[in-house]
């Protein structure tokens, strides 16, 4: 996906694993494919802490939840 949002430099970074430049984003979905959570990160971010991120950002959805 082309980085079309107005990143500041600050929140930039490169990945070097995924020559990634800019930032990145992070997408929860369900089981049909519709979206629950988006998140953005800079490049440098791995893939799991910006997962980590997201799901720490909304941990109250999961808490409100059922059993």
């Amino acid at each position: 996906m082309k980085n079309t949002c107005n990143a500041s430099v600050e929140s930039k970074g490169f990945c070097f694993y995924k020559a990634t430049n800019g930032i990145k984003r992070h997408l929860a979905i369900d089981t049909l494919g519709f979206p629950f959570f988006t998140h953005c990160t800079r490049a440098n971010i791995s893939d799991d802490a910006g997962l980590i991120e997201m799901f720490t950002l909304n941990i109250d959805y999961f808490k409100s939840k059922q059993e």
